[in-house]
Order: structure tokens, then sequence, then C-alpha cells
């Protein structure tokens, strides 16, 4: 069964870990553990999928629509939507931005480079599968609320409901217990209207209040839908978690790879030589020939290499066989075509070739007799010979048979 990671890494180089699966509605933690240390790789070999849970007390998130034609201009231009909001430069800043909801809207997050940095080297070694990033404060919203507060060891976490969410604006956000009191009043006042959900750890009661149910954040990062998932913004980086460990992979595979290495380069080899040697026997071929038809043939003027001295060779032994280059193939096609295109009326619907025979076998279509008379003329004006082998009336005129031969 597949299994998820959740890893909570917290500055400087702190680790919380747990690893879930089944249902998402009713997950079941497997494993968990406070440290790196206690992370044995060996229990990452089920996990299809990562989420990196971020402290909002160190990161930025907020909403904004960004009208934009491409993702390249988006992403230039949502640091500057956010910039009053920030406390620190953009030059010192990490801003990433999710996928657009249906809405238009999309998530934004922003931290200081040397904390994501941070957060990046300490999670890197574990991260499996589809990496996704959420900062805590997502994690705690309770339906219709106004404001959440979620008391999570010793840390306040805040969220604002939807309808007091502002473009641009943090919705979010967490800070320590003791400053907690300070801010409590800034925190309620902006949730005037509608209910307050609070830990009950927090002690607060009124009217308006109502008890947060505390999901371990574990739980309810492992809940959220993919859908939800697959828009938060790559704050830590693309590419994380799916790739292969190249080292490792080469190291598995080093012994093959050298044995592939070898045998293609034996193979090289003994291909160079059988290249070497084949060439060696095609010049001495060559050279033989020249020879044996420089003495066969001593009339022969001229240099003689082994191109003409092969074609010299193949005419001889084509006429010593009673086959002469006129009654080849090609020739006759030659002459059978220039005789048909001076008759319109001759109309050539079969040709036959034997090569034991120099000569072609042709049936032909023509209008009257006297027209195959003018063929033979015309062919015996061409240094040709047609002889007939009869004729036929038929039914778009005469077919008639006939050989060409070219003497």
């Amino acid at each position: 069964m597949s299994q998820t990671l959740v890893l909570f890494p917290t500055l400087p180089d702190g680790l919380r870990w747990s690893i879930l699966e089944g249902d998402r509605e009713a997950p079941v933690q497997v494993s968990s553990g406070e440290g790196a240390g206690s992370l044995d790789i060996a229990l990452l070999h089920s996990i299809s999928s990562t989420v990196v849970v971020l402290c909002s007390d160190d990161v930025f998130v907020s909403q904004v629509e960004l009208p934009t034609r491409s993702e390249y201009d988006a992403r230039q231009a949502a640091p500057f939507l956010i910039e009053e909001e920030l406390a620190s430069r953009l030059e010192d800043v990490d801003v990433a931005i999710g996928t657009p909801g249906e809405d238009g809207q999309r998530w934004v997050f922003a931290a200081a480079t040397n904390v994501v940095e941070a957060w990046r080297d300490t999670c890197r070694p574990y991260l499996r599968g589809t990496v996704s990033t959420v900062p805590d404060c997502l994690l705690v919203a309770e339906v219709d609320a106004a404001l959440t507060l979620r008391h999570e060891r010793g840390r306040v976490i805040y969220l604002y409901g939807e309808a007091l969410r502002q473009p641009g604006r943090a919705v979010g956000g967490a800070c320590n217990g003791r400053m907690f009191d300070s801010l409590l009043h800034s925190l309620a006042a902006s949730a005037s209207e509608g209910s307050i959900a609070v830990s009950p750890a927090l002690g607060l009661a009124g009217e308006s209040i109502d008890a947060l149910q505390d999901t371990p954040l574990d739980l309810a990062a492992y809940g959220l839908p993919e859908t939800v998932l697959k828009r938060m913004p790559a704050l830590l980086g693309q590419r994380l978690g799916a790739g292969l460990d190249w080292s490792r992979t080469l190291r598995l595979f080093a012994r093959s790879a050298a044995l592939a290495a070898s045998l293609l380069l034996g193979l090289g080899l003994y291909m160079i030589g059988e290249s070497v040697y084949l060439l060696k026997r095609a010049e001495r071929y060559d050279t033989a020939t020249v020879e044996m038809v420089q003495a066969t043939f001593p009339a022969i003027s001229g240099s003689l290499d082994p191109v003409r001295a092969g074609r010299i060779l193949h005419e001889r032994l084509a006429q010593r066989h009673g086959r002469e280059r006129s009654g080849g193939f090609l020739p006759l096609l030659a002459g059978l075509a220039s005789l048909a295109d001076g008759h319109d009326s001759v109309i050539i619907e079969t040709v036959r070739y034997d090569q034991s025979r120099p000569e072609l076998s042709v049936s032909a279509r023509y209008g009257v007799f006297s027209d195959f008379d003018a063929l033979s003329e015309d062919a015996r004006a061409r240094n040709m010979e047609l002889v007939d082998q009869g004729a036929r009336d038929g039914t778009g005129g005469i077919d008639g048979d006939f050989i060409l031969r070219i003497p």
C-alpha cells in the first residue's frame, strides 16, 4: 500500500515527521518521530507522496488574482502585489505562486531566502514521490468560522475565513504563545462579525466563540484532497522528490556499466579490424581484375582502372553468351517508347521480357490494320524489327501482338 510522508521542518534544522496510509477520511499513522536521526531511509520505500508543512511564523500566505498572459508573467508580477505586506526586501525573499482556481485566485507563498534554503536542505534527503508544500495555518480552517485560533506546541496559529480575506493581504499566520495576548485584540477586532473557532487550550469563551476540534496536523495534511495540494505553490522548488538519485543508481549499476563499456569497446575494435580486412581483400580483387583484363585483352588502349576493367569484362562475357548490349531490356524499352511516340493510334497495353531472349513481346491496340504496317515501316527506319504475332477484332479496335527486336 502506498504511503504519504508528512514533514514538519523547524528552524534551524529541526524535523518532525509522520508516515500515514489508508483512506484520507480515516488515515492510519504508520510511524512518526522527532528529529531527522529518527527517520530511517528504509522506512521510505513505500512512500508515494510527500507533504511538507511549513511554520506559518516564517511564511507569508496570501491569495491574488493575476490576469496575465503567461505563467512567466504571473511569476514576475506576484512579488509586487504583496511587496507592501512583506517585512523584507524583495531581493531577500523567495516568492512562489500556485495554479489558479475556478475563481481565478492563486495562492502566494513568500519566505526569506535563507529560511527556504534551510527548509530545503533539511527535507531534501527524505522527499519521495510527488512533493507538496502547505503552511500549517491552512490546515486549521474551521468551516464557516470568521477566524480560527489553534494552539499548537506553544504557538498560536490563526486563519481568517474566506469572507475576510483580501487580495494580497495575509490570510493567516502564527505567533509565539507568549505574544498571543497582545495580538488577540487586533485579531478579534478584524473578525468582529462571525464566529471564532478557538482551541480549548487557549481558555477563551463567549457567545461568538466555538470550540475547535484540534485535529493533529499530520492527519489534516494527509486529508487534503489532491486537487487542493496541486494548487499550492512549490516554495521549496519544482521537481523535488520525483527525480532519480543518479549517484545511487550509478553505484548500483557500475559493474554492469563497466561490462557494457568493455563489450562496446570490443565490438568496435572487431568492426574496425573487419573493415580493414575487407578493404585489403577488395584492393586485391581490383588488382587481380585489372591484371586479368590486361592479359586477356592486350589490344585495349588507355589507362585501365578497376571500374573500367570490370565494365569491359562484363561486356565481353555478355557478347560471348549472345547477349549484346543492344538486346538488353532498357534499350528495347527505350526503342519501343520512341517508336510509339510517333503513332498516337497505337496503344501499348502489355510488355513482356524474357532474359533468355533479347526481345520484347508486346500487346497493342490500333484502329485499322494499316496502323501496324505504318509502325513496322517506322521501326525499320529506326533499325528495329517488328515481327507480327497475329491480330484480331476487339471491342475497342484491333488487338494485335508483335515482337520487337533490335538487330
